[in-house]
């Protein structure tokens, strides 16, 4: 019994698409929605689970095949807002919920100890999400990378213990963040983990909702980066293995955010092993060095001595991509010669 009801609490916070109707209370029209019917999310969704327990007190949720998530907004009324939320499976079928909510007083989620998928335009850090007693406090207001642009959300975190039994306790961490000018959720992160004080047992469950694509902003152009590569001349009989390159990112982006599998060179030779991250904005990154010759030399032209503009791309987990560049000194010396260096 015990399992099946925690796996409906995740599921009920994460997919928030509650069919219960509370009776309407005053709205504070001062909180307007800064959405409007026809805007549209899509989210990309994921979660890990672990146990070292051998009884499993959380069954691993059933959501292999689910690939995303899109919230549509089907109307907006005063500060009341309808929408859909649909659900992609990546074998093409698809399920329909629908919700709404008053951004002003928290209908129907404010008896419950969460906020749901839209708030009031235009929150920030200290105000309540909705004029309810039961709402959270809204802890920070930040600035990051969202669906392919830089955007302020409003973010907050709850966290709370549980007792279960004399052996099991609960541990639970909801954040969850929505873009400052439209009230739009962005991301939603949950964790759950359940303890075996007396064995040392633990299970863990965490489930994330990250906006991928909207209407609601545009993306941003491709991010600038500064690259420098660490070899400045490149001679072609060298035995060298590798093209080392440091990649500092812009102002406010940061190094976690980069998916390390998406770096290449010219859109032609990718990234060897891990990107090294140092600090918040620098990353390290290896190329095999044969295979930039090759791609470079197609452009030297039997010629000795070449510059060559070596481009690094590379994307965000959110999607949005960089891109910066360093020119090297290519050299092809006469075949008598001897190796270089």
């Amino acid at each position: 019994m015990l399992k099946k009801v925690v796996v409906a609490v995740f599921i009920i916070v994460f997919i928030m698409n509650s069919s219960y109707l509370a009776d309407l209370v005053k709205a504070d029209v001062s909180r307007l929605p800064g959405v409007k019917a026809g805007d549209w999310a899509m989210y990309d969704f994921t979660y890990d689970y672990s146990s070292n327990d051998p009884n499993m007190p959380m069954e691993p949720p059933q959501f292999e095949g689910l690939e995303y998530y899109r919230l549509e907004i089907s109307s907006v009324v005063s500060t009341n807002v309808s929408y859909t939320m649909m659900v992609h499976y990546r074998n093409g079928t698809e399920t329909t919920t629908y919700d709404w909510i008053d951004v002003s007083s928290g209908d129907p989620h404010n008896g419950a100890p969460w906020p749901g998928l839209v708030l009031a335009a235009n929150l920030t850090a200290g105000e309540k999400t909705y004029l309810s007693k039961y709402s959270p406090t809204i802890n920070t207001t930040k600035t990051g990378i969202y669906a392919g642009s830089r955007r302020q959300v409003n973010c907050v975190c709850i966290s709370q213990s549980l007792t279960l039994s004399n052996q099991q306790q609960l541990f639970d961490e909801r954040n969850l963040c929505w873009d400052k000018t439209s009230g739009l959720c962005a991301t939603a992160n949950e964790t759950l983990a359940m303890k075996n004080r007396e064995k040392a047992y633990t299970t863990m469950l965490n489930f994330r909702l990250t906006i991928v694509e909207t209407n609601v902003w545009k993306s941003a152009s491709t991010v600038p980066a500064e690259v420098i590569i660490l070899s400045r001349v490149f001679n072609v009989r060298s035995d060298s293995r590798w093209v080392l390159a440091f990649i500092e990112l812009s102002k406010d982006y940061k190094a976690i955010d980069v998916d390390g599998t998406s770096v290449m060179i010219n859109n032609a030779v990718s990234i060897t092993g891990k990107a090294v991250i140092i600090g918040k904005r620098w990353l390290l990154v290896r190329f095999n060095r044969s295979d930039v010759i090759s791609d470079a030399l197609s452009a030297m032209r039997q010629r000795r001595f070449t510059i060559v503009t070596l481009t690094v791309t590379g994307k965000f987990k959110d999607g949005s991509s960089f891109e910066g560049s360093d020119q090297i000194l290519i050299i092809r010396p006469p075949k008598h010669s001897p190796h270089g260096t």
